[in-house]
């Protein structure tokens, strides 16, 4: 009989461990982080647009991708931080943007948008759909595109302003507080009614308070876990 189940020549080597870090957190890109222009640019003038739906951010890079960039776009964008889900797996936070007026973007040209301008934003693809993904411009027939004004101007100038100091990134809050009455929705306890404690926002967990046959113990759960009771 051998020596092991590998045989009388099997010379086992111990070979090196390669521990890989698994990032905390994943920040968004610089490639793919919001572009904010200068709004007070000598000689641009803005203008109001619609996109369709989910298309504001691609639409704004495909108009400043119009050769001889005859266009600055701004598109108002709030940052968060969420966990992504895949089954059973704890994956780092990762950071997301979203724009914070849905189907709005905001169109700086020099001098004006004229007939010229009006073409470039309107020009349509090989199926009739239009190619930056814009569905109108604000105006009028008779006074072609409506120029933002002095108000509006300064509010848009507000917006991209609390963006670049990043007054629109938003921290992660707690979902619950101590004290608050919580219900366990997995697991062996399911259905049970607790009380947090306190939160751990790194681990994105909830330590509660269960009283069980006349005795109370401390549980840890994850923030989707348990839910507020009503």
């Amino acid at each position: 009989m051998p020596a092991s189940r590998n045989g009388r020549g099997f010379d086992a080597k111990a070979t090196p461990q390669h521990d890989a870090k698994i990032a905390a957190e994943v920040p968004l890109p610089e490639e793919e982080r919001n572009k904010v222009p200068d709004i007070a640019a000598a000689g641009k003038r803005w203008y109001v647009c619609m996109t369709a739906p989910q298309r504001e951010l691609k639409a704004a890079q495909s108009l400043r991708e119009i050769d001889g960039a005859p266009f600055l776009t701004y598109v108002p964008c709030e940052f968060f931080w969420r966990r992504p889900e895949r089954g059973n797996l704890k994956l780092p936070r990762r950071e997301f943007q979203r724009p914070a007026m849905r189907s709005y973007i905001f169109v700086g040209a020099p001098g004006g948008i004229g007939d010229e301008e009006l073409a470039l934003l309107r020009e349509r693809d090989a199926e009739g759909r239009n190619r930056h993904g814009l569905v109108s411009i604000l105006g009028s027939n008779m006074r072609g595109a409506l120029e933002i004004g002095r108000v509006g101007l300064a509010w848009l100038e507000g917006m991209a302003d609390a963006e670049r100091s990043g007054a629109t990134a938003h921290a992660p809050t707690a979902p619950f507080e101590p004290g608050d009455s919580v219900k366990v929705t997995t697991g062996p306890m399911a259905g049970f009614t607790a009380r947090a404690l306190f939160t751990d926002m790194q681990a994105e967990e909830v330590v509660v308070e269960i009283s069980l046959l006349g005795s109370t113990t401390e549980v840890r759960y994850p923030f989707d876990h348990v839910h507020k009771a009503a």
